[in-house]
């Protein structure tokens, strides 16, 4: 065989490997875009997803109370739930199958905070339609103390778990709660400090220590995290302490949504001169009895894997409303 003929070949071979190899323009859109409704845990806020197997591009356009994402060179669309979207939401969706355009108009009156997530292929995005703002708690500044946990300052021989009740040990709990609700705070925006961030170390701060760590940062809101413990077994459910009225509010919010969510039983709010709430500069600072170790029903909840995660939950709802209601309050 010529060299011309053999090079002839060879390049042949590339072009059909090629063409095997990498769809056309027209086999990538001859592909759907998936639109489907996501379910979400809360109530004020849809969340629809946007997909197809292929590069997905959009443009956004505003005019005046509503908002228009457009999709290229889509061949057919695939609704999946849209259907149950809110009427004042979802104004209309249109199909252009000329220019392969599908654009979907949104009312923003109701929902006027959005905001879209891009998967990293481009192939999805999920778009958020909320009455708040996810972020609402972005820029405050908040101290979780997981309590107790530290070793006596002289010897450092005697360690601080606070209540046992057989296998369950209250500053491990507390530690395990304080990371999960670090974690839910900082997604929602908030700049959180732990006072200890390990369990039985030698370099855990003191309680002097800690309200001087709390006092030097000077947080917007202080959180101490507890389990309770009585000599009776019947007490039952969350206590929140404050010092200051400034923290009322903040506390309700916190027992309730703690309680609904980690289906606990909401006690009260009160008012006690606890040293560690004394010793804080903080006006909105908090001491949360989370539930009693020593009481059958609570103990049952702390053996169940996602309960420490339900506190966080609800400590994390519990700031959240306390914030949307002051966003909306005027004085």
């Amino acid at each position: 065989m010529k060299r011309w003929q053999l090079s002839i070949g060879i390049a042949l071979c590339l072009i059909l490997f090629v063409l095997i190899s990498f769809p056309n323009k027209e086999s990538q859109t001859s592909l759907p875009l998936v639109v489907e409704q996501v379910e979400t845990p809360l109530d004020h806020f849809h969340k629809l997803r946007f997909s197809s197997d292929f590069l997905l591009p959009y443009q956004i356009n505003y005019d005046e109370n509503t908002v228009t994402i457009s999709f290229q060179n889509i061949h057919h669309i695939q609704m999946q739930d849209i259907e149950l979207l809110d009427d004042t939401f979802f104004v209309s969706n249109y199909f252009d199958p000329q220019s392969r355009e599908s654009s979907f108009t949104f009312h923003l009156e109701n929902y006027p905070y959005m905001y879209l997530s891009s998967d990293p292929t481009y192939r999805k995005h999920d778009i958020f339609f909320q009455k708040y703002p996810y972020r609402i708690l972005f820029g405050k500044i908040i101290v979780i103390d997981p309590g107790h946990g530290a070793f006596d300052e002289k010897t450092l021989s005697i360690y601080d778990p606070g209540s046992i009740v057989g296998d369950l040990v209250e500053s491990e709990i507390n530690l395990e709660v304080s990371l999960l609700l670090k974690m839910m705070l900082e997604d929602r925006g908030a700049k959180v400090y732990l006072t200890r961030e390990r369990e039985h170390c030698t370099e855990n701060p003191r309680l002097l220590q800690r309200f001087e760590m709390v006092n030097f940062i000077n947080p917007d809101i202080f959180l101490s995290i507890h389990q309770n413990e009585s000599e009776y077994d019947y007490p039952n459910g969350i206590f929140v302490y404050h010092e200051h009225k400034e923290a009322f509010l903040l506390g309700q919010e916190i027992m309730h949504q703690t309680a609904k969510i980690a289906d606990l039983k909401p006690n009260h709010v009160l008012n006690d001169p606890l040293l560690t709430l004394k010793s804080i500069s903080t006006k909105k600072a908090l001491l949360i009895e989370c539930a009693f170790l020593s009481n059958p029903m609570d103990r049952e909840r702390y053996r169940q894997n996602d309960f420490t995660w339900l506190l966080a939950k609800g400590i994390t709802q519990g700031l959240v409303k306390y914030f949307e209601n002051q966003y909306f309050y005027v004085e």
